[in-house]
């Protein structure tokens, strides 16, 4: 019998393949993308979805629809076969677009037609189906298979990693695609063991099978996150050889103006001296790294001045820019050629023109590798960097890397004036290290250790249904077993009501001891206080510093004492004082105390905001009370950096009410949230007179009521404490339909 996780899955599969195929067929794109930009499922892998899903409904009856199972999961084989055969053998069988033309503008080289991984999965889940009649096994595991790649492609969807989607250049796999793929393959492995029946068939092989589509989904995401890392890496490598090039461009340019402006100024020299150039010479030579010496260069080719008078430089090649007028009229590079020790060098030509004629050049000799040393001198370590002249290696950054990969090369061509440099920029040994992402390892290591984690529980799984069932064969023995303990426990239950009670009764003594030995106590700590402050008046002066000091220290301890009996007597009335419940608009209660608290608030610059608020069902007097102790400790623990806003809020839900009082004080840390409510407890010392109960008695009101108070608060930036109240009026007020805040 078909088990409910089989129909499940094929059901669910059914509606999305079909929802995609009747978009096709009525162009409506929302059903095929579900949004703008997703890549839409094609309509013959619906068509093969649709089929796989249908097979899962009908394979796991017996006699006809088993084998109607099989045709359909024969079908769906059909299908992704035939696509495959396309992918590979580079052919067009005209099934792409059989039924329905491509007219929502997929793209690709073959509109219509599916991801190759989808075929895949697609093939794999039509076998499982054909398999799954003689060999539920080997169903189960294609379908485990099936079920990786649409959940590998699911997960690129949710972390962005385009290659678990996409497989090489390929067309990627739809959203949509992925989970069908995922339904399908999850079929395919319920209704092999039977996972949603009543007695499902687990066993050690269903275990191996879990493990195995588990670590297929861990390795081929692992394979997307390093194809990903790849990408990534690469793209990095090329932004910084785009900023190699603008370097290298902007920094040569700067020195043929400079050049440029250089024989300007020559040009508008009344008398050329040589001594006045060579000593401006001088002066470039002692600026500009690289720059060998100035050459100054008739319209012939001739060198008429040089300096240094003692380099010897090869005769300039003026062919190029004789050869173009608009080169000869521009600055521009010549050579590369070689100077002393094969040091590789080049020359920059600034024309000299006069008359709009060009009468010689001024040519810069610069030493190509301290030249590029000085324009990448500025930039990391995190590329290595190698410029070329045609075939001639004109520089190279030494000492960045030993590690150099061609995979990594990134080139660039600088097209200047009389000659082509090409830039070599590659990723140094410090760049690989440290850009080399632990992500793919863990996550490996991770997923293959919870696959195999997930396989284990599977099979322990089915080692304690097994051992469920044993156990189900000895319950018979052990009813009469049941029934003793039964009469043993309606024995107990009965001492426990009694004990109860017993125990009620002695709280109760408790409570009126307390409240007696409050009001006893409270005499003779008066006239404690009374001797205490006679002391201090009459006496104070004729104490020194450390009695003075004991006088002062006995006289907070008496007022800790009368604190606390207050509160205890404060507690006890709201213990013994009678429960008059009656219908408590608490909209109107809070107005009418924000009115009686007015002086304190005007004296704090407060501001209260008041709701819409449920009528509840309470003592209207305890609920007032209540109120009063909420806001008075908002206005008690004000923040000083900022106004007070205090905001009162409810709503009623599922016949409770709930109430919350928010404000912007001091607030306190989350981990003093339930201590606040204890008797006595202040959390901040200096925050004036009181006898640290009004959150206490905010709680035993709110128990008395039947509800709670819960606080929650983040350090200087305010408090909230929310009561929930048993009952409430439905309609009693406006925000009565609200949910209280989680």
């Amino acid at each position: 019998m078909t088990s409910v996780g089989t129909l499940l899955a094929g059901a669910l599969a059914c509606a999305l393949s079909a929802a995609v195929a009747l978009g096709w067929l009525l162009r409506i794109p929302e059903l095929i993308q579900l949004r703008p930009g997703l890549v839409p499922m094609q309509m013959n892998a619906a068509l093969a979805s649709l089929a796989g899903g249908l097979g899962l409904l009908t394979a796991g009856r017996p006699g006809p629809g088993r084998r109607v199972g099989a045709a359909l999961g024969a079908g769906a084989l059909g299908i992704a076969v035939a696509t495959l055969v396309e992918h590979l053998a580079g052919i067009d069988l005209r099934i792409d677009q059989a039924l329905v033309e491509d007219w929502i503008g997929a793209g690709g080289a073959h509109p219509g037609r599916m991801a190759p991984h989808a075929a895949v999965a697609l093939a794999l889940a039509g076998a499982g189906l054909v398999a799954a009649g003689r060999f539920p096994g080997l169903a189960a595991l294609l379908g485990g298979l099936c079920a990786a790649i649409g959940i590998t492609g699911l997960l690129g969807y949710a972390t962005g990693i385009d290659p678990a989607y996409a497989w090489g250049v390929s067309m990627p796999m739809a959203p949509a695609t992925g989970a069908c793929l995922a339904l399908v393959g999850g079929g395919l492995f319920a209704l092999a063991f039977g996972v949603g029946s009543e007695r499902p068939r687990t066993s050690w092989w269903s275990a191996l099978v879990v493990g195995i589509a588990a670590a297929s989904v861990t390795l081929l995401f692992w394979q997307a996150l390093v194809r990903w890392d790849e990408a990534q890496f690469r793209r990095f490598v090329g932004l910084g050889a785009t900023r190699v090039e603008g370097e290298i461009r902007s920094r040569l340019e700067m020195r043929m103006e400079a050049l440029a402006i250089f024989a300007r100024e020559w040009e508008g020299r009344l008398f050329r001296m040589r001594g006045g150039w060579e000593s401006d010479v001088r002066l470039a030579l002692s600026q500009s790294q690289g720059l060998v010496a100035v050459e100054w260069i008739d319209a012939g080719g001739k060198v008429d001045w040089v300096y240094p008078k003692d380099v010897r430089l090869p005769a300039p090649a003026l062919g190029p820019l004789l050869a173009d007028p608009r080169n000869a009229a521009r600055p521009a590079l010549s050579g590369p050629f070689e100077l002393g020790g094969r040091r590789p060098a080049f020359r920059i030509l600034a024309p000299l023109i006069e008359s709009d004629e060009v009468e010689g050049w001024l040519a810069g000799t610069f030493q190509a590798p301290a030249l590029f040393g000085e324009i990448l001198a500025n930039l990391d370590a995190s590329v290595a960097v190698e410029v070329y002249a045609g075939d001639q290696l004109l520089f190279h950054a030494e000492g960045r890397s030993s590690e150099l990969q061609d995979r990594w090369t990134a080139w660039r061509k600088l097209d200047l004036p009389g000659m082509d440099l090409r830039i070599r920029v590659q990723p140094s040994s410090e760049m690989i290290r440290a850009s080399r992402s632990l992500l793919p390892p863990v996550f490996l290591g991770g997923g293959l250790a919870m696959s195999a984690l997930l396989g284990l529980a599977v099979g322990l799984r089915g080692l304690a249904a097994s051992r469920a069932r044993a156990l189900d064969l000895e319950a018979h023995a052990h009813e009469e077993a049941a029934r003793e303990v039964g009469r043993l426990a309606s024995e107990l239950e009965a001492r426990v009501l009694a004990r109860t009670a017993e125990l009620a009764r002695s709280n109760e003594e408790l409570k009126d001891f307390a409240a007696f030995l409050s009001h006893e106590l409270r005499q003779p700590l008066s006239t404690l206080a009374v001797w205490i402050d006679l002391l201090g008046s009459r006496y104070a002066d004729t104490l020194d510093g450390e009695g003075r000091r004991y006088l002062s220290e006995l006289r907070s301890v008496a007022g800790r004492l009368s604190d606390l009996l207050e509160a205890q007597l404060a507690l006890s009335a709201i213990n013994r004082s009678e429960f008059e419940p009656g219908l408590v608009d608490l909209a109107s209660l809070a107005r009418e105390v924000a009115r009686e608290l007015k002086p304190d608030l005007d004296a704090a610059g407060a501001s209260v905001e008041i709701g819409s608020l449920p009528v509840v069902e309470g003592d209207p007097q305890q609920l007032r009370q209540l109120v009063r102790n909420l806001l008075e400790n908002a206005i008690k623990y004000r923040s000083p950096e900022r106004p007070l806003r205090v905001q009162i809020e409810g709503g009623a839900e599922n016949g409770s009410g709930w109430m919350r009082v928010g404000d912007n004080g001091r607030g306190f840390s989350p981990s003093e949230a339930q201590r606040i409510f204890d008797i006595s407890v202040r959390l901040q010392p200096d925050s004036g007179p009181g006898h640290g109960i009004g959150l206490a008695l905010c709680r035993r009101i709110a128990m008395r009521h039947g509800g709670s108070i819960r606080a929650e608060a983040e350090p200087g930036r305010g408090a909230a404490f929310t009561v929930h109240l048993a009952r409430a009026q439905p309609g009693g007020g406006a925000s009565t339909r609200r949910a209280p805040p989680a």
